[in-house]
């Protein structure tokens, strides 16, 4: 009787994200098909030969997006339910804490001091202060690890970045999928749903790295993998921290706008040493420790 429960909670945690990514692979191969035996001749044919390279050049972008809307969309109910679900529980946490005489700490101390220290701070400049220290903290982060990662791994992490269309029309479209399609789709499933869902079965001591592994194991190769576990741990801590949704989502778009910037003006070579990384990741480390020492202030 406790294994079928066990897996019927391991079904209710992880079933939107395997429909997903069943979905998504499905509609790429789909359109891989359509493209490859209906759509690719008569598309260049269309196009001549002055536009043919950005014709070839599109098709793994809209492929990428298609197939990523197709799994989103299927899971759509179960974000919002979550979504829902995730602030229902911390406005629950907020008022047991005020009915207990902890208005000021809405949550338990003993289990998530920095939360409850943050964000029951009633100083408003207090809080944007930390946030405005919260972007620039995780962006060095992220670039410090991904350029320690390209020194040393041979699949390197800024690899995942594909080419795209020559100039400013090429910058835009990269922009849209990678900074805000993207980084809304993968947050979606792995914060938005797979997070909460083992934060109530679990508690958030798994849920923080179980959903940042899986978000790891995701992106496929093993330096993105690692890259991407370790920036899923960052990303679930400041969804739990905040308790909004756009606080991870930002965090992502901005790391992946970051990178996009450092290939488009070629200086990502330039500070892909290992002596840059510690420098990033320094400043990062100084970043957080402001953060913590504000917050226990509080």
């Amino acid at each position: 009787m406790k294994k079928e429960k066990t897996l019927s909670i391991l079904i209710y945690i992880f079933r939107p994200v395997i429909l997903y990514l069943i979905v998504s692979e499905l509609a790429a191969e789909a359109l891989d098909f359509v493209w490859d035996n209906y759509l690719q001749e008569t598309a260049l044919q269309g196009a001549g030969i002055a536009y043919s390279h950005s014709v070839q050049t599109c098709w793994p972008f809209l492929r990428l997006v298609l197939s990523a809307a197709a799994g989103c969309i299927l899971v759509r109910r179960d974000a919002w339910t979550e979504l829902s679900a995730f602030s229902a529980a911390r406005q629950k946490r907020r008022l047991s804490a005020a009915v207990a005489g902890k208005e000021k700490a809405p949550l338990d101390p003993a289990k998530t001091s920095f939360r409850s220290r943050l964000y029951a701070a009633s100083d408003e400049r207090v809080r944007m202060r930390v946030l405005s220290l919260l972007l620039p903290s995780v962006m060095s982060l992220a670039l410090g690890i991904n350029v320690l990662f390209s020194c040393f791994l041979p699949d390197l992490v800024s690899q995942g970045i594909r080419e795209g269309l020559p100039g400013l029309a090429g910058m835009l479209l990269q922009i849209i999928i990678y900074c805000f399609f993207m980084p809304f789709v993968e947050e979606t499933v792995f914060r938005g749903i797979l997070f909460p869902r083992l934060q109530r079965q679990y508690g958030t001591g798994i849920a923080v790295p179980a959903s940042a592994l899986f978000f790891g194991l995701y992106h496929g190769t093993f330096s993105q993998g690692c890259y991407a576990f370790l920036m899923g741990i960052v990303f679930a801590l400041a969804y739990e921290s905040s308790g909004k949704f756009t606080v991870p989502l930002a965090l992502h778009g901005a790391c992946n706008l970051m990178i996009l910037w450092l290939q488009w003006t070629d200086r990502y070579s330039a500070v892909c040493t290992p002596a840059w990384a510690a420098v990033f990741l320094g400043i990062s480390a100084g970043g957080f420790l402001t953060i913590s020492m504000i917050a226990k202030k509080q």
